[in-house]
């Protein structure tokens, strides 16, 4: 059901998902749909998106916050570097939906913190072993380091690349150099 729930957003985005669509790809009837998310959407697309992310995204501590950030960055890069397809497309009608519907805003920034958590925990480690200033902002760090991805996402102006997501890091972190 998760599967298909992505292969739904990946080809059509939030607009083309519904849950008679979804239990047709998974080969389920609606009835277990409705039994696990009530017909909830939005707790289906959260769960579908955490589990396709967990596949793409192993937050490491490698004992270096450069290291570990990058590890988290650049497959986030990666999922978004196609904007009209994929995970990407995805993310962009899931991005704008969470504007207009506040139950799924809610459910949305959920989503968010399971890369968000990571990041703030290696950015605190950072602090921790002396590679940042204890002044350091975590949420400040982490926020641009995202909102680099997103913005381009979202205006799609430019893609963010790998080499972009590295150079992302790298600037964050050169503010906050202990």
């Amino acid at each position: 059901m998760l599967d298909a729930t992505v292969a739904l957003l990946e080809e059509a985005g939030w607009s083309g998902l519904t849950v008679e669509k979804i239990a047709a790809r998974a080969g389920v009837g609606k009835q277990t749909i409705y039994r696990w998310y009530d017909g909830d959407l939005g707790r289906i697309v959260v769960d579908a998106y955490l589990d396709a992310s967990d596949e793409r995204i192993a937050p490491p501590d490698t004992g270096s916050v450069h290291d570990d950030l990058l590890a988290i960055v650049v497959p986030v890069a990666a999922m978004n570097a196609d904007r009209g397809r994929g995970l990407a497309l995805a993310n962009r009608s899931l991005m704008a939906h969470a504007q207009v519907a506040a139950a799924f805003g809610e459910q949305y920034r959920t989503l968010h913190e399971h890369w968000r958590g990571p990041m703030l925990e290696a950015v605190r480690r950072g602090v921790g072993r002396g590679e940042l200033c204890a002044d350091t902002d975590p949420d400040l760090v982490v926020d641009l380091l995202l909102g680099l991805q997103w913005y381009r996402l979202l205006v799609g102006h430019l893609p963010t690349t790998e080499a972009d997501a590295a150079a992302s890091v790298d600037a964050a972190l050169a503010a906050y150099r202990a």
